[in-house]
């Protein structure tokens, strides 16, 4: 995983080394980033962009849903939502 914050500039030979070297792992590269909407991703290689956001909270449960912007397999537009108990101090 990789905090790339508000002000991402990552070269695209890095993007594409690291890239290469999880999917020869067989594991994934996340970056996490600080961004509005419009702003375009890191990257042609991303294959999955999405905006996730606590919109709510359930009888001491959080509700996150991850709204999908880019996703190069089922194309965007879909939704993810999953309400659970998060860490002491975030209830």
């Amino acid at each position: 995983m990789l905090d790339l914050g508000a002000d991402p500039r990552f070269p695209i030979p890095v993007l594409t080394r690291l890239a290469g070297l999880a999917h020869r792992h067989r594991a994934a590269l996340l970056c996490l980033t600080v961004k509005d909407d419009a702003h375009p991703s890191i990257g042609a290689l991303v294959s999955l962009r999405a905006r996730v956001a606590r919109v709510g909270r359930e009888d001491g449960r959080l509700r996150v849903e991850a709204r999908v912007l880019k996703d190069k397999r089922r194309g965007p537009g879909w939704r993810y939502e999953e309400v659970f108990r998060g860490p002491d101090g975030l209830r």
